[in-house]
Order: structure tokens, then C-alpha cells, then sequence
């Protein structure tokens, strides 16, 4: 059995310009894919914003929508999305603001490149002993300082 011939990924300039036809078949498939990645976002606690024509590449913005209690970094994420999606990552870093981004092809489509910036969750205001109050939701987390509010319950007497 021979090996599969390595896929070439490219980068399209900036001032490339496509056809309508071909613009519109690129903006097609790039609905549809970020259509599937919005159902596999979301099921990581993340929303997924869309920017740009579609066109030349896909920007896509990763935003925690809820405080995962289980947080990975964010090169967690985009491996869990590699196997997801049959997607391949490119380069990688970190902005001035400590968000991560990076550069993702679709095997099938490798002149469609694809932006993604995952922003991280917000930092708490307060520690544990800081905190003026907690305040939390369905997920018992106190959305000021982080603490499961179980932890604060005092500790249950055993027996009489």
C-alpha cells in the first residue's frame, strides 16, 4: 500500500481575487463548516463568532460563553477540534492580551484557511478570602471569585 502524498496547505494573498462563481462556492462550504464547528464549540462552552467575506479564509472567534469547571488550555481545545473536524494546525501563538490563535486547514479544502482566535475566560475579581459575597448559578461556582460554593458548607455532625 503506498503512503498518501503529503497535502499542500496554502496561504492566499491578501489582494487575490476569485470569480464569482468560485467566491461563491468558497463562501458555500465555509457556511457549512462553520455550521458543524459552532455544534462542536458549543459543546465546550464556547460561542463561535464569524468575521470576514468567507472568501479568501474563514475568521472565526472562540469566546467561553459559560466558566468551564474543567478549563484546558486552549491547544487542548484545538486538538479535540483537529480530531472533531478533520482539521490541521498550522502556526500558533499568543496575542499582546493573552488570547491564543491560530492557523487551521481543512484536509479536504487546503486553500481555505482558517483563522481562529479562542479568547480566554475571564479572570476573577476576588479570591476565595476577598470575596464580598458569593454569587452563583446552576453551576454552584461564584461568579466573583471562582469558589464552588459546596466547599463553604461546614462540615455535617455525625450523629447525636
Amino acid at each position: 500500500m503506498r503512503p498518501s502524498p503529503e497535502v499542500e496547505y496554502k496561504e492566499i494573498p491578501k489582494g487575490h481575487l476569485f470569480s464569482p462563481d468560485e467566491a461563491a462556492r468558497r463562501k458555500l462550504w465555509a457556511l457549512q463548516f462553520i455550521g458543524t464547528a459552532t455544534g462542536v464549540f458549543r459543546a465546550r462552552g464556547y460561542g463561535l463568532f464569524v468575521g470576514g467575506s468567507l472568501v479568501r479564509d474563514i475568521d472565526l472567534v472562540a469566546v467561553p460563553w459559560r466558566q468551564p469547571q474543567d478549563f484546558k488550555h486552549p491547544d487542548s481545545l484545538v486538538l479535540q477540534l483537529v480530531h472533531d473536524l478533520g482539521v490541521t494546525m498550522g502556526n500558533r501563538g499568543t496575542t499582546l492580551f493573552g488570547h491564543h490563535w491560530y492557523a487551521l486547514w481543512d484536509r479536504n479544502h487546503p486553500d481555505h484557511q482558517i483563522d481562529l482566535k479562542v479568547v480566554m475566560p475571564a479572570k476573577f475579581l476576588y479570591t476565595e478570602d476577598s470575596c464580598p459575597g458569593h454569587v452563583s448559578a446552576s453551576t454552584k461556582i461564584c461568579c466573583h471569585c471562582g469558589t464552588h460554593v459546596d466547599s463553604l458548607r461546614p462540615p455535617e455532625a455525625d450523629g447525636p
